[in-house]
């Protein structure tokens, strides 16, 4: 799994892959009680949540660095492909944390080889 030049864990999970519908819908009554409906389909915007468990899903000091270094990026289209080849232009969430982590091990986290284990990687399709 990458974005773009980042490799990231294969064991991140997309958590909210099955939470997006492609269609939007607008109902509302006319004066005479008639309900029209309008549906089309979504142009963008699908969540991609990469998240992983307690146990898994380790990136090392330099690859959080490079990662949160793209977060911090203004504008910023990605290209993130997934382990079974879908691949997905995407943008940092930033209306939420883009990037969380957390230290596997908090003694040593400035040391480049430190470990953290990737709590969300937020992104939205674009």
């Amino acid at each position: 799994m990458t974005l773009d030049e980042i490799i990231l864990p294969d064991d991140l999970e997309w958590v909210d892959e099955f939470d997006y519908s492609p269609v939007v819908q607008n109902m509302q009554y006319g004066v005479s009680g008639s309900l029209f409906i309008q549906e089309s389909k979504k142009q963008a915007g699908r969540f991609i949540t990469l998240a992983g468990s307690d146990d898994m899903a380790w990136l090392n000091r330099t690859e959080v660095v490079a990662l949160q270094a793209k977060a911090d990026t203004a504008d910023l289209e990605m290209t993130l492909t997934l382990s079974d080849g879908r691949s997905f232009n995407v943008r940092f969430r930033h209306g939420e944390k883009a990037v969380e982590v957390s230290g596997v091990k908090r003694f040593d986290s400035l040391d480049s080889s430190a470990w953290f284990r990737v709590t969300a990687i937020r992104l939205i399709e674009c």
